[in-house]
């Protein structure tokens, strides 16, 4: 009698429910907070690349550098530099398709014919988005 009178249920079930609103709040932030985390260290990586490749590609030795000019040293660099700085840029561009197509390769119960066709997807036009 005195929880009616008192209204112990209703209050009850708004602070059972304003306590799962502000759960669900959290979760979804931290769960954000995690996918930004993740594009963050994306983007570091895909920078790290080019690095990466330039000094690979230059460190094999597979050009005589020894004795070439300092000018020369900083040609051939660009010459790596550049198109693998292009390359990586133009991947990042295509990050979701490209996905996708790896998403459709690693699945065992999509035919071949599906996953060629996705393969080919990374390079259509994008549908323009309607306003």
């Amino acid at each position: 009698m005195t929880a009616s009178y008192l209204g112990a249920d209703r209050l009850y079930d708004e602070i059972r429910n304003e306590i799962e609103d502000m759960s669900s709040y959290l979760e979804s932030d931290t769960l954000r907070r995690q996918a930004n985390t993740v594009v963050r260290l994306t983007v570091v990586t895909a920078f790290g690349l080019i690095g990466t490749v330039v000094t690979g590609f230059l460190g094999m030795n597979l050009l005589a550098l020894a004795d070439a000019t300092t000018l020369e040293k900083i040609g051939y660099f660009m010459i790596v530099l550049i198109p693998t700085t292009v390359l990586t840029f133009y991947t990042i561009v295509k990050s979701k398709r490209l996905s996708d197509f790896l998403e459709a390769l690693s699945d065992e119960r999509m035919p071949t014919a599906a996953k060629f066709k996705s393969l080919l997807d990374v390079w259509r036009k994008a549908p323009r988005p309607h306003a």
